[in-house]
């Protein structure tokens, strides 16, 4: 939570995230389950702001990609994924919200 502090005020001001992340892609038991509390904890942190989240579901890797790359405001995830959608996304001129980060949100 303290990495997405660093975001609070403009997490606030989007009313509605929709949250895309498919547990299922990932092969072990153990991690899938540990992917889906963390699901529910980001949802249950972003409900304490004020903020409505929405789960995407269970969708088509593709899918989740082509709607996550075009999205106005895109938080970005700790992974190399997530980086390389984050910088789509600015290339078609949306804005990238980075928790933890010195700069509280890039555009370019």
């Amino acid at each position: 939570e303290k990495d997405y502090d660093t975001i609070l005020d403009e997490l606030k001001d989007l009313g509605t995230i929709t949250i895309v992340a498919n547990p299922s892609h990932l092969s072990n038991p153990s991690t899938i389950a540990w992917s889906e509390k963390y699901i529910n904890h980001v949802m249950a942190y972003l409900r304490r702001l004020g903020v409505c989240p929405v789960y995407r579901g269970i969708r088509d890797a593709d899918d989740d990609f082509a709607f996550a790359t075009s999205a106005k405001v895109f938080v970005q995830g700790g992974g190399g994924y997530s980086r390389f959608m984050a910088n789509l996304v600015m290339k078609r001129g949306g804005r990238v919200l980075t928790p933890g980060s010195k700069h509280r949100s890039v555009r370019r």
